[in-house]
């Protein structure tokens, strides 16, 4: 009677699939009901005369089946606690999913080999793990749903949505590339740690607080296609400001026109950065942006605004931090933090370097700014030190003119162009400096 009992529950619950097949557009379905190869009829209870999964048919799996071949079908669901096992094979595997949509964030993909999964609809993923290369191509949205390489790290992931979206809701690891083809939206703070995180669109909080998320990474990122990191002034439908943004190791910005990384809070880059468009880092918030290595935007312009602090120091501590770029702008109302040794070489004959807000020295630091273009070399705001060692700014402006319009208090300042023909204007009531001047 048992066996008539399960017979019975295995034929209804078939009956239903064939239904809900049909609403799903398929005409056949499958229910994988015994461990085993998607190749075998063994591990099916299908409608399919192969008695396997074809092209028309809507994929349950109900139990743990390892995808052994390339695969077509309408659509795929993975019930809760089940797993499906990709198969190592040499050139990887693809399963085809034709359907408006395929839910499978209720399961599990193991990666024994490298996956690539392409739908003809919205795709949400479950947990993925193993060693091996993820490759999601959509027509519709994607949604990484829950922990990606969590246990272990995928060696690679790809997504790209013809509708321009992938949301996260958890943590992405991989060892090598992480590459996002579309908009990002993060559903909470995340952490995508890789070999090298590539951003081919904007970086934007989806839904949730209404002061947006995090995002950290830690390797290095790639910044491409005059897209940038952007916070939203507010709403718009379902975006949301972009609260903080750090990333651990080096940042490239490779774009043909300018970029924008704004956030409403912290920025903060740990490894040196290669910049080759005009670029603005902005913390609408006021918020701390730190900058710990050398930044190379040679004959580009940088902008740096935020009413908090914007740091410039070494990570290894009394190296120098060098910056290179064609102008440096500072907004009003904030202060440049320059610590230990920075160096700002600029080349610009029709922007100056200006700095709109309060410059201030820490101890035992030496700032220079080297202007060899016409452009000149402007503070707008106090120049000050903080206490212990010595502090020293030093101004080299070849061809344009060093102006201070705030009051200077320093241990030593220097102005000179190497000609002997330089100009320094002084429009303020006050200049201290405690170990001497020159000009």
């Amino acid at each position: 009677m048992k066996k008539q009992h399960h017979f019975r529950s295995v034929f209804f619950f078939l009956t239903c699939a064939v239904a809900a097949s049909q609403a799903m557009a398929g005409t056949t379905a499958c229910i994988g009901i015994t461990p085993g190869n998607w190749s075998s009829p063994g591990s099916w209870l299908c409608t399919t005369s192969s008695g396997i999964p074809e092209a028309d048919t809507n994929v349950q799996l109900g139990a743990d089946i390892t995808l052994d071949v390339d695969a077509s079908i309408n659509s795929l669901e993975i019930s809760n606690g089940v797993t499906l096992l990709v198969a190592n094979s040499p050139s990887g595997l693809t399963l085809n999913i034709g359907s408006s949509g395929s839910d499978i964030n209720q399961g599990q993909i193991n990666l024994l080999g490298d996956l690539s999964i392409q739908s003809n609809g919205f795709l949400e993923m479950g947990l993925v793990d193993g060693g091996f290369a993820l490759n999601l191509q959509t027509t519709g949205s994607i949604d990484l749903d829950q922990t990606i390489g969590g246990i272990t790290p995928l060696s690679s992931i790809s997504l790209d949505s013809d509708i321009n979206i992938t949301t996260v809701s958890a943590n992405v690891t991989t060892s090598g590339a992480q590459t996002y083809h579309n908009v990002l939206g993060l559903n909470d703070d995340i952490t995508l740690t890789a070999g090298e995180v590539n951003l081919y669109d904007k970086v934007e909080s989806h839904t949730g607080n209404a002061t947006g998320f995090n995002l950290v990474i830690d390797g290095n990122v790639n910044i491409f296609n005059n897209t940038g990191v952007r916070a939203q002034q507010g709403n718009r439908g379902n975006q949301l400001n972009l609260l903080g943004f750090t990333v651990n190791g080096t940042t490239l910005i490779d774009s043909k026109g300018p970029v924008n990384v704004i956030t409403d809070g912290k920025q903060e880059y740990f490894g040196a950065m290669t910049i080759t468009a005009d670029t603005t880092f902005e913390s609408t918030g006021g918020s701390l942006l730190k900058f710990w290595e050398d930044i190379d935007a040679s004959g580009h312009h940088l902008v740096f605004n935020t009413s908090g602090n914007t740091y410039f120091t070494d990570a290894n501590f009394l190296g120098d931090v060098i910056i290179q770029a064609a102008s440096v702008t500072t907004d009003a109302g904030g202060t440049t933090v320059v610590e230990f040794r920075a160096d700002f070489q600029v080349n610009s004959d029709d922007t100056a370097t200006t700095f709109n807000d309060a410059v201030r020295i820490g101890p035992s630091t030496f700032m220079e700014v080297n202007q060899t273009g016409a452009a000149d070399t402007v503070f707008n705001d106090q120049v000050f030190q903080t206490s212990g060692g010595q502090k020293y700014l030093e101004v080299n402006d070849v061809s344009g003119q060093t102006i201070f319009n705030g009051d200077v208090f320093l241990g030593s300042l220097i102005t000179n162009d190497g000609a002997g023909d330089d100009v320094t204007i002084i429009n303020t009531a006050s200049i201290t400096m405690d170990q001497g001047a020159s000009n």
